[in-house]
């Protein structure tokens, strides 16, 4: 009886152990691109592999339907974490060359957080594009 009840805690455990372990970052975040309306985005993340409590410097650069830089957007985002309210930390990515709009965020504590763009121009509809970022704890 005491190894049954012994191999069903061990079972217990392990599947306890599977069942958190999607919520547990592994790996590095590797640039992603999306389409969003007229626009193509790819977001580049320094580090590569995000720590909690250190700066983490997101480059979104973005491109039209023809691929030229779009150079007239204003971006503006939201960082919050995917599955737990921590807050949410909002700006306006600021433009360093043609195409380039670079912000800085902090996640506060590790799991998945999700960064949250939006980009408009004079002329064209508003898109957004939204990318979940492993950070270690």
């Amino acid at each position: 009886l005491l190894v049954i009840g012994g191999i069903a805690a061990l079972l217990v455990l392990l599947w306890f152990g599977d069942a958190l372990s999607g919520l547990v970052p592994r790996g590095a975040f590797h640039s992603t691109t999306q389409q969003a309306g007229a626009y193509r985005a790819t977001l580049t993340i320094i580090p590569s592999q995000p720590k909690a409590g250190a700066p983490l410097h997101a480059t979104l650069h973005i491109f039209d339907g023809a691929n030229h830089p779009v150079t007239n957007a204003t971006v503006t985002y939201a960082w919050a974490m995917v599955t737990m309210d921590m807050g949410t930390t909002r700006g306006t990515a600021s433009a360093s060359a043609p195409g380039i709009y670079n912000a800085t965020v902090t996640a506060l504590m590790g799991g998945y957080w999700r960064l949250t763009a939006r980009i408009h121009t004079p002329n064209q509809p508003d898109a957004t594009v939204s990318y979940e970022v492993p950070v270690q704890g």
